[in-house]
């Protein structure tokens, strides 16, 4: 095979290519999504859909290959990458949302490619997998995906000619000015700062169920809570009267929880954020994020106020500061450990999405309704990696946790104590950390229970 063009990687692409070397077989970085159509869409509509997407973002057609001492990424002609078609007409939904699950967690070889989507159709509805490799996207491009896939699709399906705005950027650029700050006198600013954060860091992490291997095991699973519509609401008041974002009152929340099941008075974990900082970026598809060190100290004799105060100034101050990439602040740590075992994000729907995410209720398209499945998706990449997402009906929260160090029970446990530790940073911002209690009255009448028995 004919070689394509040749690009460089981002900061961040390379650290996500040297983790592929070491578990090629884990399915950690996989970013995977699925719907289910009733009826099932046009089929030749749906191919040509995808096929439009693929030759308009070049990432999706992208492979990753040594070149000389390093990798770099092979830009695929346009055909390269397509929709795969399967009759499942003998599976019943059971076996139907299995198979959509192992299609979610089938690793890829990113010296073939780190885009699929395959149709699973039977007589009366069908299932469409799209999964990409996260050295290829990030949250905000898998929703750009679906926007542009819906909105392709419902033309083509109705006879027109579907109509995007042009591309004012490309991944290129981005990597281009990554590359153009990290040789500026910025630079080093920036590298001074992050070494300072990152100086005696304590990784925060939830105490293990089980010992530590001597390398990541990059296996997870999943724990999702939503939070109560009123209790939603009272966040967002709160982070207006306190004068942080909803983000901050959550992330603040969390670290409380970390301080209380830790001990730790110095808790470090990593944030997410995105570096779509220009109108150029806005529509392209990538690896467009970037992780940042939250440090925080806080005390038992802190106020839940305080915390939350001091996570929306640490907050403030690591985002002003996110372009710097993070696997350069994290070089040469393997001999101290981590200096992130939590990481935390926050993903808000856009307003232009047609296609709703997994636990949403079904929506029209065209004739289908349209209902997102739950599948695995970037488990197993820490220890713990909390992803808040916000739509119109509030907040959920997704626990991704490392299945070879924990048991499930924990992370059930652990869900229930961060919306109660929300419920008192919204209802009693005064209470001393030291007295924020992880149990509701059932189960402390049951302890009591159990402890006079």
């Amino acid at each position: 095979m004919s070689r394509g063009t040749l690009v460089p990687l981002s900061a961040g692409q390379q650290a996500l290519w040297l983790h592929h070397t070491l578990a090629p077989e884990s399915s950690a970085y996989n970013d995977a999504d699925a719907a289910l159509f009733t009826p099932g869409p046009d089929a030749d509509a749906l191919c040509r859909a995808v096929d439009l997407l693929v030759t308009r973002h070049d990432m999706l057609r992208s492979r990753f290959v040594r070149d000389g001492d390093g990798p770099v990424r092979e830009i695929a002609p346009p055909g390269s990458y397509g929709l795969v078609r399967r009759d499942v007409s003998g599976l019943d939904d059971a076996a139907l949302l299995t198979l959509t699950r192992e299609l979610a967690r089938e690793p890829f070889d990113l010296e073939h490619g780190v885009f699929r989507a395959v149709l699973l159709h039977r007589p009366h509805d069908a299932v469409l997998v799209v999964a990409v490799h996260h050295i290829a996207t990030d949250a905000l491009s898998q929703r750009l995906v679906w926007r542009e896939l819906a909105a392709t699709y419902l033309a083509l399906a109705s006879g027109a000619e579907p109509e995007l705005p042009p591309q004012r950027g490309t991944f290129d650029d981005y990597v281009t000015n990554e590359r153009d700050m990290l040789a500026s006198p910025l630079a080093a600013e920036l590298a001074a700062y992050w070494r300072d954060v990152a100086d005696g860091s304590q990784a925060a992490a939830v105490p293990p169920d089980h010992p530590r291997g001597s390398r990541p095991g990059y296996t997870g699973a999943t724990v999702v809570r939503t939070l109560p519509v009123d209790l939603a609401q009272r966040v967002r008041e709160t982070a207006v009267a306190t004068g942080v974002t909803p983000f901050a009152v959550l992330t603040g929340s969390l670290l409380i929880l970390l301080h209380r099941y830790t001990g730790q008075e110095d808790l470090t974990i990593g944030c997410p954020t995105t570096t779509r900082r220009s109108r150029v970026l806005r529509d392209v598809v990538g690896l467009l994020v970037n992780t940042v060190l939250l440090r925080v100290r806080m005390s038992r004799t802190d106020t839940v106020a305080q915390a939350l105060a001091a996570v929306g100034h640490r907050l403030t101050g690591a985002m002003a500061r996110g372009t710097y990439p993070f696997a350069l602040v994290n070089a040469g740590r393997s001999a101290d450990g981590p200096l992130v075992r939590t990481t935390v994000t926050m993903v808000a729907a856009q307003r232009a999405d047609q296609i709703p995410t997994a636990g949403d209720p079904p929506v029209r398209l065209g004739p289908h309704t349209v209902q997102m499945l739950d599948v695995p998706h970037l488990e197993g990449q820490t220890d713990l990696t909390v992803e808040f997402t916000q739509g119109p009906r509030g907040f959920s929260v997704a626990l991704r946790y490392d299945t070879e160090l924990y048991e499930r029970e924990t992370f059930e446990r652990f869900a229930d104590h961060l919306l109660r530790v929300v419920t008192v940073a919204c209802d009693a911002p005064q209470t001393r950390l030291s007295r924020v209690s992880l149990v509701d009255a059932d189960e402390q009448s049951r302890l009591f229970a159990l402890g006079s028995a």
